[in-house]
This record gives structure tokens, C-alpha cells and sequence, in this order.
């Protein structure tokens, strides 16, 4: 389990999150929800020790990660998905796909290759061609195929649909949910709430650096203050 606990955070005098918590449990997909600013990608660069806590703790399965090294929380099985299209553009497929593998000592990347090509086909008819020339959802599903080969207990998702289309979209999603029921607990980061709450079983909503909601995805989804602000109804 990922474990959260009263977390601040600061980007010089401006406060990014403020005394937040909360919890993963293994085998679930959990969302963090908001508007943008909110502080969510900020949590998930705090786990990864990206950024440096002011206050609070983070633990996994039991053990305080909070104060190790980026490399070192990864080691741990906790991989992130930045937002964005952090390729290696002049790389290709295969070689951005191989830097998932950098930390392990024993690599079986050829199971590890098998496993992303069931998820993204076309990444495999695209394996020698220059990563640089994919389109954005192509991008997204190479970022998230290099996560996997890094062989994750958990996985950090910030902002998987941005951009896409909504017919990959529902794609990136299918994944998601395919990858949580391989064994994969998720966090995940999203602007799309629905569909967000359609895929994960627990979700907190940030605002302004503070968790102002959290419930079950159907409790969140029936709530008259989440369905005003984040579902259009």
C-alpha cells in the first residue's frame, strides 16, 4: 500500500499542497481529481521524489520512501508517467522501450517486449521507426509501454488522455484497466473526471493544494458538488 501522510510542499513562497493524505491500497486504481493548479501532478512528483516535502511522510508497503533518491523510489516498483510527451525523440521505439529496463539487474525484456505489444500493437509495427515521429496517442501509449517494462508494483498515470482523441481516450483507458486487473495498483492523475470514475474504485479530489473530497468513484459520481464542478451536471 501507498501510504500519504500530511504532506506540504512548495515551489519557493508559493504553497503547492497543504497537509494532504491519502492512500493506495494494493491492487486498486485510485484517482486524484481537480482543476488544473490544484496540486495533483505536485503530489505524484513528491512520491517520486521529484519534489522535496516540507512536511509529512510517504511510505510503501511499510517502508518510508520519502527522502529517497527518484531512482531509488523506482527501484521500489513505483513508476511514473510524466505528463506530456517525454520521449526520446531521436531514439526508437525499441530503444525508449529498453530505457524502462535500466534499473534491473536481470532483464527478460523480450517477455517484457511481449507484454507492452499485446497492450499497443501498433508499437510493434512502428519498433524501428524514431519515437519523434509518432503521433501524440502513439507518444502516450510509448511513455506508458516504457513504464511497464520497468516491471511496475505501482504506477503513477499524470494526465494520460491529454490531448488524445476521444476514440483513444477510451483506448489509453481500456489499458488501464487491463494493466489493474494484471496485478497493477494505479494512481491516477486526470482532468477527464468521468471518465476517471468510470475505471477507479476509490477517488480524492485537490483543491488549492488541499484534499476537499474523497469517497468511493460511486459515491464521488453522485455527489451534487463533484457533478456540478467536474461532470457538467
Amino acid at each position: 500500500m501507498l501510504k500519504v501522510e500530511s504532506i506540504s510542499a512548495s515551489y519557493g513562497a508559493i504553497v503547492a499542497l497543504e497537509n494532504v493524505s491519502l492512500e493506495v491500497p494494493n491492487g486498486k486504481i485510485v484517482a486524484l481529481l481537480g482543476a488544473n493548479g490544484a496540486g495533483k501532478s505536485t503530489t505524484l512528483n513528491c512520491i517520486s521524489s521529484m519534489v522535496r516535502l516540507k512536511t509529512g511522510r510517504i511510505t510503501f508497503n511499510d517502508q518510508l520512501i520519502s527522502g529517497l533518491s527518484p531512482d531509488e523510489v523506482v527501484s521500489r516498483g513505483i513508476v511514473q508517467v510524466p505528463e506530456g510527451r517525454e520521449i526520446f525523440p531521436d531514439l526508437s521505439i525499441s530503444d525508449n522501450l529498453l530505457v524502462g529496463t535500466w534499473l534491473r539487474r536481470k532483464s527478460d525484456s523480450k517477455a517484457d517486449f511481449d507484454r507492452v505489444f499485446e497492450l499497443f500493437p501498433r508499437l510493434k509495427e512502428r519498433l524501428k521507426q524514431d519515437a519523434g515521429t509518432l503521433s501524440g496517442g502513439e507518444q502516450q501509449m510509448l511513455m506508458i509501454g516504457r513504464a511497464i517494462m520497468a516491471k511496475p508494483k505501482i504506477l503513477l498515470l499524470d494526465e494520460p488522455s491529454l490531448g488524445l482523441s476521444p476514440v483513444l481516450i477510451e483506448s489509453i483507458f481500456e489499458v488501464i484497466q487491463q494493466l489493474n486487473g494484471q496485478g497493477t495498483t494505479i494512481l491516477l492523475v486526470e482532468q477527464n473526471t468521468r471518465m476517471a470514475l468510470s475505471v477507479c474504485h476509490y477517488a480524492y479530489v485537490l483543491e488549492n493544494g488541499e484534499i476537499k473530497l474523497h469517497g468511493s468513484a460511486d459515491k464521488l459520481a453522485n455527489d451534487p458538488a463533484v457533478r456540478e464542478a467536474y461532470l457538467g451536471s
